[in-house]
């Protein structure tokens, strides 16, 4: 079984971290926390899930001062989920990219004149 490499970060309010693990073989997304307890609305269940190669990635994609969980497919349908971490998706989302998929998320913003 492959598994991808886990995300770990601060998603909650609580200030301690977790754990994100995708397992494509299940079609599920485990999110664990700082205490080895599961969070509530975890797992997640995607249907078509394929992300053997891919890890999770956690960013504030829609500027809501909050932390979303990314998770793309390697499937032939190629989507890019999003989920807020009450395991809700997030309006506009998955993104249908038809194609491998390996998504990045950088912050590009730099407050010094280079």
């Amino acid at each position: 079984m492959w598994l991808p490499n886990p995300a770990v970060g601060i998603i909650d309010q609580n200030g301690s971290k977790s754990i994100i693990v995708t397992i494509a073989e299940q079609g599920n997304v485990y999110c664990w926390g700082q205490n080895g307890n599961m969070l509530s609305n975890f797992p997640i269940t995607l249907i078509g899930l394929e992300s053997k190669f891919n890890s999770p990635l956690i960013a504030d994609i829609d500027q809501d001062d909050d932390l979303e969980l990314v998770i793309s497919s390697n499937s032939s349908e190629g989507s890019i989920f999003a989920f807020n971490f009450d395991g809700s998706p997030v309006v506009g989302w998955p993104l249908r990219v038809k194609s491998f998929s390996t998504p990045h998320i950088s912050d590009h913003y730099c407050p010094v004149k280079l």
